[in-house]
C-alpha cells in the first residue's frame, strides 16, 4: 500500500503498545487459569515436536546398524532390532503426548472463547 504525499504513516509508540497490554490483560484477568494451561501446554508440544525427528534419527541409525549386522555374515548372529524398537517406542510417546496436549489445548480454548462469548452476550 504506498501513501499518498499528504498522508503520514501512524507510528505505534510505546505507551500504546502498553496501553493495549493493560487493557486486554484486565478484560483476560478471569480467564488466566485457561490461559496459562495453553501457554504451559503449547510450550510442551513445540518442544515434544523439535525432539521427535531426533529420535526418528535414532531409529534410522538403529535400522541402518541391524541392516549391516545382518547382512555381514560375521556379525549375523548378533544383529539385535532392540535399539530400532525402543526408539520407535520413544517417537510413539512423543506422537501420543503431542496428540493429548492438541486435544487439551483445543479443549481449554473451547471453554474460554465460550465463556468469553457468555460474557459478552449477558452484558
Amino acid at each position: 500500500m504506498q501513501l499518498k504525499k499528504h498522508e503520514k504513516r501512524q507510528v505505534i509508540s510505546l505507551s500504546d503498545t502498553r496501553k493495549s497490554l493493560r487493557y486486554f490483560i484486565k478484560y483476560l484477568r478471569p480467564y488466566w487459569k485457561g490461559i496459562t494451561l495453553v501457554v504451559l501446554f503449547t510450550i510442551i508440544f513445540t518442544w515434544a515436536q523439535v525432539e521427535a525427528p531426533h529420535y526418528l534419527g535414532l531409529a534410522l541409525t538403529a535400522l541402518t546398524k541391524y541392516v549391516e549386522q545382518y547382512f555381514n555374515p560375521a556379525t549375523r548372529a548378533t544383529a539385535s532390532m532392540d535399539d530400532f524398537y525402543q526408539a520407535l517406542k520413544l517417537m510413539l510417546i512423543f506422537f501420543i503426548l503431542n496428540a493429548i496436549i492438541m486435544l487439551f489445548t483445543w479443549v481449554i480454548q473451547l471453554i474460554i472463547c465460550v465463556r468469553i462469548y457468555l460474557v459478552s452476550y449477558r452484558r
